[in-house]
């Protein structure tokens, strides 16, 4: 061990883990450790630790060493592989315990060993060395049948044949001795003895012996004289160069008596497959069909006696088959159809696994095309077996579909069954193959461009087109490409993409996507010229001149960059859509209009580069002279008057090279601003170094409230996990009963005398019988479907009392919903911008009032700021808010010299001296307290919520910088919580304000309560929303929460939180708490109650919802529950009153809450007609009084 710092310390296991892990981090510590512990030194202690003592992580060690053993050793291999060969010798003459000396370390030392000599190229650095572990290896393998170390003889075999691989003959004389031993060996470690002999076998055959020879006289193989130990490098691989060994092997006669000898070990090794796993038997093939090709021996052998493994059902075995059809393919002439069968059947098996079934059709095609090469097809008679399945993954259904289309091409360039076979069925013609084929993906119709099915069904399109002339660009492809575009086969496909444009306007952009992809390659893009000219034949004059034009913009544009296809019909095309759009044209869709306009005058514009002025003279001046004087945009009108004058006074090759030209030099500061103009009518986007992912660095949206629970939209429960009799809104149903209530309306007017009246349908025991149509769907619980019932006074009184209040509730479905709104700030920090941009820092403002006058000039802004929100939860679409300009924060100040500090103090006298005169916002900002009004935007986000649930609203911005250029980007994304759904009720119009509305939500809140006490209360009564076009069930649930929290911190949480949405308050301790807090204003109290004028309507039914009842205690008796009021009783002595709480959850839920208030705990009784919400509600209940 060297001394240099790392003599007389012992590493433990913890330092072992940290030297690994600081070897695979960096260099540096690398450095670091063998500073401290030279390679050599690490390597001796690492194996004398492994050697020595009970170590657990004996196996890192050593992998340790094998990745790292070029840097350990350096140039100092052969004292390193001196150290490592006697730990191997001891290693493997240690007796196994179990414990210290394991099977395994054997086999690892082993492995360690040759790896090092492998990568030290011990050959060239340590001859003796790799002498020394040839020797040993062969000592060891010199035992056959010792079953004692059969493992490691195994072992021994497969270094050696490492060792064989990267030194070539390294074993060459060992051939004979390995020969015996392989026929004497009887344990299963025989595989190692012929996998070793046949890589042996191979070098030879391919590498040495490589000339023929008809001598009678040779050199015997089999037969050495020289000894195998001691055993000797050859002197070939002594003198050769270090990676270049196989030069330097001498090449010798192949004469008769050593073919002889090849031939003996060969049928030796053929009996003895049955011995080999299947990655053996893998690596015996690969090696026999490299000796054969280099002996040109025939096939047939191979062909017999392992032809049979292609009925296995291992993946490997049936490789290796086709490996031997792949390099003996004569052997195999008129053998083809049992091999092409059996794929088949793999591929068609369902209980087979996907990535065999995928292999199969792969070797179909691999076979298919290799036979190409040499004849005719074969696959194309099995084309009906190739059919994709239903049940097919779609992975398996692309690949069947890829042979599918090389089958089509084939017998359309054959014309003729290609391999007449009486067991073969009929082969179809190519365009039935396409029609039967796609009908497994013909989910794409229906589907969005962007689904995977879509995107498969335009892959196999391109297949069937661009399979009969790959991408080999020889000289024949021209040839080959106008026979296929004069085939069935083609025009059957530009059939399909005819009539899907035509029938399918959402697949437009896939096509596009497919003509690029054919434009972009030089030997297909005749294939995307011929499709653009089938378009402009036989799709533009069926296409209707109206608002589904536009979907056909972007094809047309393509169409007008040919120069080959005449524009005539379709500038025609678009002169007949501008007509009637400028006349059906409304006074709001003047955006619209101008979009559209923009749109056709850039196709107006490609067809002024890419075709001849006197072509497209005519239509193109009568489009554009009707666009220039009566089109309704100022914008639109002067780019077609230019365009106008330019068809008429310029030449067309100047014309095309003024328009290239603003092409050219748009991006260029220089550029005159007519090029920019004649480059696109609408100011570019800017694509500099502004990119959108810096935008949110320095451009901010905050919330002005910030939510008390955090991320509470991760745990949101959409309306698919309500029954659909819970009532709630389904879109779905609402576009049903929209096309419904138009056909019933003159019925259900004719039937108006027929039907008793709500009011008295709701007395007690009174039955109403309504006629119901059995057309309709009973699915929606309609008045007109509910069950007979029987109601006591107190219900009707509760359901009248409902009905008139979801009457003021508005419909979503049928008209605008009730819309929430959420302030936050906008916030633009130009300091950070500049930074991000790598331009100079922003200079501090001065303070004074002359140079905060003129803040507009010099202070960095953005300009025509709009704001775009997306949210994935259940709400309506959120309208866009535009900011004119922002002004950016001040900078951060730096510390202020002396000087810097005098001047300020003299600008502060100045000002103190004219305080009469100064504003007093402008002495703010000369205190040094900028007013943030000029630098934050109020901004307010309306949301139409369809359910009452959090979610997340993504926001995405875009702007003018102060050089007019456009920048857009994703900023953060503001989180929307449950508090910010809460709402109070609307009031009728009917109930006096401001003195009736307390009153108004005390009886609601009753008749809440007692709709809401559980599941099915009210039945199927059903609850018509404003309008009449929906109605709805309430189905309520109910919960309980328990607020461990003094009564001061509650009372403090819901006058800060809550205090709008209390309806009354009762408990003469809670009354004067909250009277205190100033919350018992707006409600009704124990005061107000005792008050006459408070009582309400008189006696006549048990349940009043006008006031609530009083219990011995005088205190507001809310529960309707006997039991419940008895408990309430019983600890009245402990409890100081409770809050009675409604809120109103749009579209139209509510949420109740009774806060039963004592000294240290609260408990809440929670009642909604929304179950999902609780999840919420209790979240935001345990936030309420542990908020700051």
């Amino acid at each position: 061990m060297a001394d240099k710092g790392g003599v007389g310390k012992v590493l433990a296991v913890q330092d072992w883990e940290q030297l690994m892990s600081d070897f695979r981090v960096s260099t540096d510590l690398q450095k670091k450790w063998l500073h401290l512990w030279p390679g050599l030194s690490l390597v001796e202690y690492a194996l004398q630790t492994i050697t020595k003592k009970e170590f657990p992580i004996k196996a890192q060690l050593l992998v340790f060493i094998e990745e790292n053993s070029e840097l350990l050793l350096g140039s100092e291999v052969s004292p390193g592989m001196t150290i490592i060969l006697d730990h191997l010798r001891s290693v493997l003459q240690s007796p196994v315990d179990g414990v210290i000396m394991t099977n395994s370390l054997k086999d690892h030392m082993m492995v360690m060993a040759t790896t090092v000599a492998i990568v030290s190229d011990v050959l060239h650095t340590a001859l003796d060395k790799l002498e020394s572990l040839v020797e040993l290896f062969l000592v060891y393998i010199n035992r056959p049948n010792y079953t004692a170390d059969r493992q490691l003889r195994g072992l021994a075999c497969d270094c050696l044949r490492e060792l064989e691989i990267a030194y070539p003959c390294l074993l060459y004389s060992c051939v004979g001795p390995l020969h015996t031993l392989c026929l004497n060996e009887r344990t299963h470690v025989s595989q190692n003895y012929i996998l070793l002999l046949t890589t042996i076998m191979e070098n030879l055959s391919c590498k040495m012996y490589t000339a023929r020879s008809k001598s009678n006289s040779y050199l015997p193989i089999l037969q050495s004289a020289a000894p195998v130990v001691p055993f000797s490098v050859p002197f070939f691989l002594v003198s050769s160069t270090p990676g270049k060994e196989v030069d330097s092997i001498p090449s010798r006669e192949l004469t008769p008596g050593n073919l002889k000898e090849f031939r003996k070990v060969v049928a030796f090794l053929w009996e003895r497959p049955q011995l080999l796993t299947t990655v053996g038997m893998l690596d015996f093939v690969s090696s026999l069909i490299k000796i054969y090709k280099s002996l040109e021996l025939s096939g047939s052998l191979l062909k017999h006696h392992f032809s049979s493994l292609l009925h296995s059902y291992s993946p490997v075995l049936c490789h290796i088959v086709l490996s031997i059809y792949t390099h003996f393919i004569d052997s195999f002439d008129g053998d083809e159809g049992p091999i092409l069968r059996r794929l088949v059947a793999l591929a068609r098996e369902s209980s087979q696994s996907l990535p065999f079934r995928l292999l199969a059709v792969h070797w179909l095609r691999g076979i298919d095309a290799l036979h190409r090469e040499r004849k005719s097809s074969i696959l194309a008679p099995y084309a009906k077996s190739v059919y994709p399945l239903v049940f097919d993954p779609l992975s398996l259904k692309a690949a069947k579909l890829g042979a599918l289309a090389q089958c089509a091409v084939a017998v359309e360039k054959e014309k003729a069954p290609a391999n007449g076979n009486a067991s073969v069925e009929i082969i179809p013609p190519p365009s039935k193959m396409l029609k039967e084929g796609m009908l497994c993906v013909g989910s794409y119709t229906w589907l969005p461009p962007w689904s995977t099915e879509t995107r498969l069904a335009f892959h196999i399109f391109h297949k069937f087109l661009t399979v009969a002339v790959p991408h080999a660009g020889g000289k024949g492809d021209e040839t080959e490409l106008d026979s296929f575009i004069q085939s069935a086969l083609f025009h059957s496909l530009q059939d399909v993409f005819v009539d899907m444009a035509k029938k399918k306007r959402r697949l437009v952009p896939s096509l596009l996507a497919l003509l690029d992809r054919l434009v972009g390659c030089d030997t297909h893009r005749k294939l995307a010229e011929t499709l653009l000219r089938a378009f402009n034949e036989e799709l533009l004059p069926t296409l209707d001149s109206d608002r589904y034009l536009p979907s056909y913009f972007p094809l047309l544009e393509k169409i007008a960059e040919n120069s080959e296809i005449p524009p005539g019909a379709l500038v025609e095309k678009l002169t007949v859509y501008m007509f009637k759009t400028a006349e059906a044209g409304a006074a709001d869709e003047d955006c619209l209009l101008w979009g559209r306009a923009i749109q056709v005058l850039g196709i107006c514009r490609t067809v002024l580069l890419n075709h001849q002025s006197s072509r497209c003279f005519h239509g193109l001046a009568q489009l554009l002279g009707f666009l220039c004087l009566y089109f309704p945009d100022i914008e639109v009108r002067d780019t077609a008057r230019l365009y106008l004058r330019m068809l008429i006074t310029i030449p067309g090759n100047r014309l095309r090279y003024i328009l290239n030209y603003g092409d050219e030099r748009a991006e260029e500061a220089n550029a005159p601003q007519a090029a920019k103009l004649l480059r696109s009518p609408s100011p570019p986007s800017y694509q500099g170094h502004a990119q959108a992912p810096l935008v949110s660095t320095y451009v901010h949206l905050k919330r002005v409230t910030p939510l008390l629970v955090q991320h509470s939209w991760s745990l949101v429960l959409y309306d698919v996990f309500q029954s659909k009799t819970t009532g709630a809104l389904d879109e779905k149903l609402g576009e049903v009963l929209k096309t419904k209530r138009k056909v019933v309306e003159k019925e259900e007017a004719l039937a108006t005398q027929k039907v008793v009246p709500m009011s008295e349908a709701l007395v007690p025991a009174v039955v109403t019988v309504i006629p119901v149509d059995a057309e309709e769907d009973f699915s929606s619980p309609t008045p007109a479907k509910s069950a007979l019932r029987v109601m006591d006074s107190r219900t009707s009184e509760v359901i009248l009392f409902l009905r008139k209040h979801f009457s003021q509730i508005p419909d979503f479905l049928h008209g605008p919903g009730l819309k929430i709104s959420v302030p936050c700030l906008l916030i633009f920090k130009g300091e950070v911008r500049q930074k991000a941009m790598g331009d100079s820092e922003l200079g501090e403002p001065d303070s004074s009032p002359s140079s905060f006058s003129q803040l507009s000039d010099s202070w960095p802004a953005i300009y025509a700021v709009i704001l775009t929100f997306t949210t994935t939860g259940m709400y309506g679409p959120i309208p866009k808010v535009r900011v004119p300009f922002l002004l950016s924060e001040p900078p951060q100040k730096s510390p202020m010299s002396k000087r810097d500090r005098q001047d300020s103090r003299k600008g502060k006298e100045k000002v103190a001296a004219d305080q009469d005169t100064v504003d007093k916002d402008t002495a703010l900002v000369v205190a040094g307290n900028p007013l943030e009004d000029l630098f934050h935007k109020l901004v307010d986000i309306e949301l139409e919520p369809r359910q009452p649930v959090p979610t997340l609203v993504d926001a995405h911005v875009v702007f003018s910088d102060e050089e007019g250029r456009g920048v857009q980007g994703r900023i953060e994304s503001i989180p929307i919580g449950i508090e910010d759904l809460f709402l109070i009720p609307s009031i009728p119009s009917d109930v006096s304000l401001p003195e009736g509305a307390g009153d108004y939500l005390l009886k609601l809140y009753h008749a809440l309560w007692e709709a809401c006490s559980g599941p099915g209360r009210l039945g199927t009564e059903t609850f018509s929303l404003e309008g009449g076009h929906n109605e709805v069930v309430i189905e309520g649930s109910e919960s309980v929460k328990l607020i461990e929290a003094q009564v001061d911190r509650v009372v403090m949480a819901i006058e800060q939180h809550l205090a709008r949405f209390v309806v009354a308050v009762n408990g003469p301790a809670l009354v004067s708490m909250t009277k205190d807090g100033g919350i018992s204003d707006d409600v009704l109290s124990q005061e107000a109650v005792d008050s006459p004028s408070k009582s309400g309507t008189g006696g006549g039914s048990e349940f009043d919802v006008s006031s609530p009842h009083r219990n011995a205690n005088n205190q507001l008796a809310l529960q309707l529950d006997p039991r419940e009021r008895i408990d309430q009783e019983e600890g009245s002595n402990t409890g100081l009153g409770n809050f009675l709480i409604l809120i109103f959850l749009p579209p139209r839920f509510h949420l109740l809450l009774r806060m039963e208030v004592a000294d240290y705990s609260t408990l809440v009784r929670i009642r909604t007609d929304y179950w999902p919400c609780l999840a919420h509600v209790d979240e935001y209940l345990e936030a309420l009084t542990t908020a700051n």
